[in-house]
């Protein structure tokens, strides 16, 4: 077991936050889900309504006492 790796798999993966504003049809862009920032956080923003501020969904390689359910940011 000296060999073994350990691989956390409740980690995520944080998409780009343009993923979907990038690559929506310019006909959608406004509504495509983004991430928008403010002096509080980071905000989804989906079809114009904020649909979560990063917090659970951003917490993979911060320590414990970083941690925050919403204020977060990709940073």
């Amino acid at each position: 077991m000296a060999n073994e790796r350990i691989i956390s798999a409740d980690s995520h993966v944080n998409p780009p936050k343009d993923l979907w504003a990038s690559r929506a049809p310019a006909r959608l862009r406004e509504r495509a889900p983004r991430v928008e920032s403010t002096p509080q956080g980071d905000f989804w923003i989906v079809d114009s309504q904020v649909s979560g501020a990063i917090g659970l969904d951003a917490s993979a390689g911060h320590k414990p006492e970083e941690f925050r359910p919403a204020g977060m940011t990709y940073k």
